[in-house]
């Protein structure tokens, strides 16, 4: 969300939160069910809501679609193969029901290999990547260079 924030916020575009993006524990981190490492794990939805870095975004931070309550919105464990596509096809499925016809997504190195499913694929952090989505299927076009230059 702070990166997201950070490019986003202060340009008048909606920046939605999606559960479904959270981070994915890496292969050789454990079996699904071992317990979660911690950067993989958010925070209560009261504590982002309060974060001031995130207030940034001028209260547009959409917050709707982490559910509220007692119940984290991250996984407290490892989870399976399965688990992660099923949570990805639900965020495919969901941006596919988007009005908006250009869309920045912000999230983690593992979850855009798995989106454009592309395993070995280096992302260099904070790296914009121009893909084109057509229902589920994600096509990269372009990768922008490390200075900040890219495609379109």
């Amino acid at each position: 969300a702070q990166t997201a924030v950070l490019a986003l916020g202060g340009t008048g575009a909606p920046v939605v939160a999606h559960p479904a993006l959270r981070e994915v524990a890496p292969h050789n981190f454990g079996p699904a069910g071992s317990a979660q490492q911690q950067e993989c794990r958010g925070r209560p939805l009261e504590l982002l809501r309060e974060d001031a870095r995130l207030q940034a975004a001028g209260g547009g931070m959409d917050w709707s679609l982490v559910g509220p309550g007692p119940k984290p919105w991250w996984s407290e464990t490892v989870e399976s193969v399965d688990e992660v596509d099923r949570r990805l096809e639900s965020f495919r499925d969901w941006l596919s029901g988007r009005p908006e016809t250009s869309v920045a997504v912000v999230c983690h190195f593992h979850v855009v290999q798995l989106l454009l499913r592309k395993r070995r694929f280096v992302v260099k952090n904070c790296s914009p990547l121009w893909c084109e989505v057509q229902g589920r299927d994600w096509t990269l076009l372009d990768q922008a260079d490390s200075s900040g230059g890219g495609g379109g």
